[in-house]
Formats: structure tokens, C-alpha cells, sequence
């Protein structure tokens, strides 16, 4: 009996743990109404900031065309950047390593490297872009070019950018390049971001609104969103608006899965780290209670 007692409280013990660190890992979703919400025009496009610069730094966040034949000189950047594409074909090259990168590829640049490259098809490109770059330094700086000696004759358009100062960066975040389309009878949505978001008007005009006020976002402005706010999103004009958005979206985790209190990367692995020492303590424990019984029995 003592025997059958002990692996039971084992295997309960086992369980416990594994629904614990399950809840701990389980990350909350944006908010967002999949009836009435906005439609994924393009992307929802995660990214690793291991590149990413202490704060503070600049975030200058642009949606770019290449149209055919456009070319970037040789160059290289003052922060890191996180590149999406979102239409067309980009050829990159990377230090000399020629790759291209199709609708829908994600990349990072990163500062220790020369880059150039080009939309060489016949059909437009367009890319979503954000650089993260450090108080001081260039966004980017073309460098001369033996192969190249003639700037390029066709360069690229900027549809819409902005320039956000972040003073103060989640210590473990991840960037996440959305865009999004809102179309003129579609019903107001819900956008409720995790981390701090800033959401940019590509075309068309935009109001966002909280519980206080209402603001108007016109093509070419952004607005600075909150992690943990709530806004509702209209499109109270005639024709689409297409918006991108950045989100530095924090590594939290919910203790309870989508209501819990959120606590961070670090104290989510100190809890897991407990969780498993206190299970090893207690099987130490059954085991030489388990072993001091035979003895006794024997």
C-alpha cells in the first residue's frame, strides 16, 4: 500500500507541474474580432530583437516601393532593420552573397554587414520596414562602390514613414510588422495591443478612438498605441485605409492562460526552475520514505 500511496502522489505531483508550466508559457493573443475585426492585408510578421540596441533609440518605421529596375547603393545601417515583403521580389545583396526574397520573406539587417540589391522583374515591389537605431548614428550610409561607380537611375518611393523615439524598450520583446486593410463598410474594431504599438496610415484616413478620445489619423501620420490599451478603429471614409503597424511586443507570460496576471521571460523561468526543484525535493523525500519502510519491514 505505502508503495502504490507514494506513486500516486508522484504522478500527481508530475501532473501539477506540467499544467503549471503550461500556464506560465501560454502567451496572450491580440485581441481582435475575427467577424468584424480588420483583415490581414499582407502580414503578421514576428521577429527576433537579439540585433536590437539598448534604449534609447529611434524607430523609423516606413512602407517603401521599388518599382521595376530600382535600385539601393552599396550601404550599410546604423541599427538593426526588420524588412517584410509585401509585394513583389527584392534581390539582396548581403556582403556579396546574392538572395532574393519573395511576398510574404522576412529579414534582418544587421549592422555589421554591406548591403545592395534591387527589384530586377517587371512588377512593382513593396516592402514594410523598421530600423531600430541608436542616439547618434545613421539610419543608413551608402558607401562607394568599385562595381558601381554611377549612382542608381531609379530608386526607391517612400509610401509613408515616421520617426518614433522609444526611450525605454521592453527588456525581452519581440518586433512584429503588421498591416492591415479597413474597408469603408466594415464595422468599427477592436484592437487591444500587447506591447507598444505604432500604427501608421499608409493610405485613406483613420479614426481611433479610447474611452476619452477621438483621434483622426490621415495618410503619412501614426499613432503611438499602448500595450494593455484598448481602441476601436473606423474607416469613416469611402474608399480602404491601409495601415502598417509596429508592436514591441514583451515575452509575458499569463499565469492563468488569457486572464492571469503577466509576468515576464525571466520570472516565468525562475517559477519553472522552483516548480521542477520542489518536485525533485518531494520524489527524493518518497523515496526514502519508501526505502526506510522496507528496512522497517524487512
Amino acid at each position: 500500500m505505502p508503495n502504490r500511496s507514494a506513486a500516486l502522489k508522484v504522478r500527481i505531483l508530475v501532473m501539477l507541474s506540467i499544467a503549471l508550466i503550461g500556464a506560465m508559457i501560454s502567451t496572450p493573443a491580440l485581441a481582435q474580432d475575427s467577424e468584424t475585426g480588420p483583415s490581414i492585408l499582407e502580414l503578421d510578421a514576428p521577429f527576433d530583437t537579439s540585433h536590437a540596441p539598448d534604449g534609447p533609440y529611434q524607430l523609423h518605421q516606413s512602407m517603401l516601393r521599388f518599382p521595376p529596375g530600382a535600385e539601393a547603393p552599396l550601404h550599410y545601417h546604423g541599427g538593426p532593420g526588420y524588412i517584410t515583403i509585401l509585394q513583389g521580389e527584392l534581390t539582396l545583396f548581403e556582403d556579396g552573397e546574392e538572395n532574393v526574397y519573395a511576398e510574404g520573406d522576412s529579414l534582418i539587417e544587421t549592422t555589421d554587414v554591406l548591403y545592395k540589391g534591387g527589384n530586377y522583374t517587371n512588377s512593382d515591389t513593396v516592402l514594410m520596414v523598421t530600423y531600430l537605431v541608436p542616439e547618434g548614428e545613421e539610419v543608413t550610409t551608402v558607401v562607394d562602390d568599385p562595381d558601381a561607380p554611377d549612382p542608381p537611375e531609379i530608386v526607391s518611393e517612400t509610401l509613408a514613414g515616421i520617426v518614433h523615439e522609444v526611450d525605454d524598450p521592453p527588456s525581452s520583446y519581440d518586433l512584429v510588422h503588421r498591416t492591415m486593410i479597413y474597408e469603408p463598410d466594415q464595422e468599427e474594431a477592436t484592437l487591444s495591443p500587447i506591447g507598444d504599438t505604432l500604427l501608421t496610415v499608409v493610405e485613406g484616413e483613420l479614426e481611433v478612438s479610447d474611452e476619452e478620445a477621438i483621434a483622426s489619423i490621415g495618410a503619412g501620420e501614426y499613432v503611438h498605441l499602448q500595450g494593455g490599451s484598448e481602441q476601436t478603429l473606423t474607416n469613416p471614409g469611402d474608399e480602404p485605409v491601409v495601415t502598417m503597424s509596429t508592436e514591441l511586443e514583451p515575452h509575458i507570460y499569463g499565469i492563468v492562460p488569457d486572464t492571469g496576471s503577466p509576468v515576464d521571460r525571466t520570472f516565468a523561468m525562475w517559477l519553472i526552475f522552483m516548480a521542477a526543484s520542489a518536485l525533485l525535493v518531494v520524489g527524493a523525500v518518497l523515496r526514502l520514505t519508501n526505502t526506510n519502510y522496507r528496512n522497517e519491514s524487512s
